[in-house]
């Protein structure tokens, strides 16, 4: 009855490994105590067994890295100005906070447009805040160039992704250009 209650209370992984190390040891010997003999059958499925006990209590020893958490947008913040050749320029801060800090692109996507008369191209970019900011708080910059003096509308959803491979949820918002 002692000897049970000291198995309940002794980790899988440890009892994996001393009956692997156990049958290991099987495998070598031909006799145990000269009363009781083992074939060579025996001492190869012993092998074989206690190789995979012994594996597999190793392996659940080993720790699991801790799953990285995916960015989040806390929101979109639109600015205004013309360049230099009067087309309309629209800078999106996207804020964003990352746990690891390790957020380096920034993906958009269309979901809407108001016009079929503009050509809308859109280039994903790189995030370039430093990790410690990007702890705490951090921006990230995108800028939409409204071209043609044309009033439209465009519906984007940004993606932030670390180099974890998470991607923060989509972030919907509107840029109105010459409205």
């Amino acid at each position: 009855m002692e000897l049970l209650s000291m198995l309940q209370s002794t980790p899988l992984p440890t009892i994996l490994v001393i009956g692997g190390l156990a049958l290991l040891i099987l495998s070598v010997v031909t006799s145990i105590g000269g009363k009781v003999l083992v074939t060579v059958e025996r001492q190869k499925t012993a092998t074989v067994i206690g190789g995979i006990l012994l594996t597999i209590g190793i392996i659940l020893y080993i720790p699991l890295p801790a799953r990285s958490s995916a960015p989040v947008i806390s929101g979109v913040t639109l600015r205004e100005n013309y360049h230099e050749s009067g087309d309309l320029i629209v800078h999106q801060d996207i804020h964003f906070r990352d746990s690891e800090g390790d957020t380096n692109s920034v993906e958009w996507e269309k979901v809407f447009v108001s016009t079929t008369e503009a050509t809308i191209d859109i280039t994903n970019g790189s995030v370039d805040a430093p990790p410690e900011q990007q702890k705490v708080s951090a921006t990230a910059i995108g800028n939409w160039r409204c071209l043609n003096g044309e009033v439209y509308v465009v519906d984007l959803e940004v993606t932030l992704k670390d180099s974890a491979g998470n991607y923060s949820e989509p972030f919907l918002y509107t840029v109105i250009c010459h409205e």
